[in-house]
């Protein structure tokens, strides 16, 4: 099983990367670091820790496809590298429901989200692995425009992560 830590993420705002406005996010933790995630779609665009990209996808269309409908299914396609592997990597997408979900920030009505996403894997950390799997399922928010609770298995260290919205103020 996989090393055990808390981290929070901090919206710090906005700002732009690679020409696309996006959401700047703080991670603060064992590491600091920022996450980019794209204004206009909310997909994920880069990671940074210690003021070196550890993680990318290009292009930046992977869970969200607007607009958001239950009994929607997709598939995105993109290049995912990070620190250790790169490769080819696709997402399925299926919008499962829509309810009110309850976080420490709040109660929230959100789309329940499951993404399973595979990398096909070459680089210095792929011996015996030939792939990589992750398996998500998230909610998200239409009118705060955010994920508010994920759950995160992943398949190399057979380990969940669990993220939920702690607490959140108007812009």
């Amino acid at each position: 099983m996989g090393e055990s830590r808390t981290e929070q993420h901090v919206v710090l705002g906005e700002g732009v990367y690679d020409g696309k406005k996006v959401h700047q996010v703080k991670i603060e933790g064992k590491k600091e670091g920022l996450i980019t995630y794209d204004l206009k779609t909310g997909n994920w665009m880069r990671t940074v820790v210690d003021g070196s990209t550890v993680g990318s996808a290009q292009p930046y269309e992977d869970i969200f496809r607007y607009p958001l409908e239950v009994g929607k299914k997709f598939q995105s396609e993109y290049f995912y590298f990070d620190y250790t592997i790169s490769g080819k990597g696709s997402t399925n997408v299926n919008v499962l429901s829509f309810a009110e979900v309850h976080v420490p920030a709040g109660t929230f009505m959100a789309y329940q989200i499951t993404a399973e996403q595979f990398v096909n894997m070459s680089g210095n950390m792929t011996a015996g692995i030939p792939s990589y799997r992750h398996l998500k399922r998230l909610w998200y928010s239409p009118d705060l425009k955010i994920i508010i609770k994920i759950e995160d298995r992943d398949n190399r260290e057979s380990h969940v992560t669990k993220t939920e919205l702690l607490e959140y103020s108007e812009p």
